[in-house]
């Protein structure tokens, strides 16, 4: 009788034990689901994307710019049986920052949706769009100075938080010119500066930044020759692929930087 008095009471202590660890367990594993990030809060530093979540973040997203942007969406499009051909777009060809700010943006061209005109970041709430994806520069340079040029990047950003507070704005880095290009302010060693300058600028009004321009140029600063359809700016499709996958594994640990 003793003997099995012991029996149960030990058995009582390691169910206990069990139990015990178990609730302490279930409670470990609990962490934000990644979903979260798109209803703005932040996520815990181990919690990443996983390929089809990248997916989704790109299909809720907008991308801005201008021809090289352009091409980025024939890349897309083209895919017509994948995610990419989901992803929505403004782009024009010559779209500068300026421009994107133009009071006479009816009458120039500019960027469309669903075949209207509206202003860039009316396009943006209207699309309800959860990130938005700039890259835009080589227009700029050829017109502006890179002071002028972030006056009206400024200006743009602050456009768009107002109108469409809830999108999460990402701002992606020229992607360079090929040797010898030289328009105005738009060369090698400009195209350095801006790039350098954007990053500041992103941090300092807490967007993102993705810089693609390492992966396309040279030693000296040029656009790979392999990656130019045109000796000018405009990009090839193993340009664009690297511009793709660039995008992913920064959307993959971008938990770690939206708050």
């Amino acid at each position: 009788m003793i003997q099995k008095n012991k029996q149960i009471f030990i058995i009582n202590i390691l169910l206990g034990i069990f139990i015990l660890l178990s609730n302490s367990y279930s409670f470990s594993i609990i962490k934000s689901s990644p979903t979260d990030l798109f209803n703005g809060e932040k996520l815990g530093p181990n919690v990443f994307l996983n390929e089809s979540e990248i997916d989704n973040f790109l299909i809720n997203s907008v991308f801005i710019g201008d021809s090289v942007t352009k091409g980025f969406e024939n890349y897309c499009m083209q895919r017509n049986t994948s995610y990419l051909s989901q992803i929505k777009f403004l782009t024009v060809i010559s779209l500068s920052t300026n421009i994107c700010l133009h009071p006479d943006w009816t009458k120039i061209p500019y960027p469309l949706y669903l075949g209207k005109r509206y202003p860039i970041w009316e396009s943006i709430n209207l699309m309800q769009a959860k990130n938005t994806f700039i890259c835009l520069g080589v227009n700029d340079l050829e017109s502006f100075t890179i002071e002028e040029t972030f006056i009206y990047y400024k200006e743009l950003i602050d456009k768009i938080k107002s109108f469409a507070p809830d999108t999460n704005i990402h701002l992606i880095t020229m992607t360079g010119a090929y040797k010898g290009v030289s328009v105005y302010k738009l060369n090698r060693e400009n195209i350095k500066i801006f790039n350098d300058t954007l990053k500041v600028f992103a941090k300092e009004n807490e967007v993102g930044f993705i810089d693609v321009y390492s992966k396309l140029i040279d030693e000296n600063g040029d656009l790979k020759g392999i990656y130019s359809t045109d000796k000018y700016v405009h990009l090839s499709d193993s340009a664009y692929e690297i511009i793709l996958n660039t995008l992913r594994d920064y959307i993959r640990k971008v938990p770690n930087d939206i708050q």
